[in-house]
């Protein structure tokens, strides 16, 4: 979708391709194990807790650790699907981008090897909301496949754990109340501050453009736009030599 074409095993003409990936990130690999999608929501809220139940390196390193190993799976299954349609669909651009940011927080697991405390940023603190609204992701689809706001029980079964643009507000979010953009990691929360930014913005056109009826889903990719913009600033700043503060 990004940098290169979809795969198909079936005819997909040029003009059909945002209707296939539609398809394919409606009903991705990714979901096919419903019995999954708990723990992996149950994994991703204890990414966010980390900090609270670790300290220091463990902490960094579990997360950094984390959000690479999740990448590399909804890189694959959540950009990946049977559909109806077009037969086995990858979009390979959003699988390549997202390997790309999950090496970016490999490579920083690997060339950090000093000492890190936890700093919290007090006033960093109003991310919770946007993260809240990403993990919970209260949706349902309605009767006509529209997808609309629903707060349930639903809420604790659904694919927030397996899906990039919930995991990555949630998980950067984290990153930056707690200052974890110095350092050996300021590349790759900028990075992934970046790429996230992109799918936000692509996806804020798609449900509040292309399918306006939908446009919760809009909504509930706002927090990926804030979260991801917020990081680019503190990410930069960062990098800034202490003088130019």
């Amino acid at each position: 979708m990004l940098i290169a074409p979809c795969y198909a095993t079936g005819n997909l003409p040029p003009q059909e391709i945002s209707r296939a990936i539609s398809e394919v990130l409606s009903n991705p690999l990714a979901v096919q194990a419903p019995v999954l999608l708990p723990v992996a929501k149950a994994l991703l809220t204890l990414a966010m807790l980390s900090p609270l139940l670790l300290r220091g390196d463990n902490t960094r390193k579990a997360l950094y650790t984390y959000y690479a190993a999740i990448l590399v799976v909804v890189g694959f299954l959540q950009n990946m699907s049977h559909t109806t349609d077009y037969g086995f669909v990858w979009v390979v651009g959003n699988t390549a981008i997202q390997l790309l940011v999950a090496a970016g927080f490999i490579r920083a697991l690997i060339r950090d090897h000093g000492s890190w405390a936890l700093e919290l940023h007090p006033e960093r603190l109003w991310l919770i909301a946007p993260m809240a609204l990403a993990l919970v992701e209260p949706y349902t689809a309605a009767a006509d496949g529209t997808l609309i706001f629903a707060f349930d029980a639903s809420v604790l079964v659904n694919d927030t754990g397996v899906t990039y643009c919930m995991i990555t507000p949630v998980v950067l979010g984290t990153m930056l109340i707690w200052g974890m953009e110095v350092g050996a990691g300021s590349s790759a929360v900028s990075f992934a501050s970046y790429v996230g930014l992109l799918f936000g913005i692509l996806n804020l056109l798609t449900w509040f453009v292309f399918m306006p009826a939908s446009w919760w889903m809009g909504v509930l990719h706002l927090p990926l736009v804030i979260v991801s913009v917020t990081g680019l600033v503190f990410s930069r700043r960062a990098r800034r030599p202490t003088t130019d503060r």
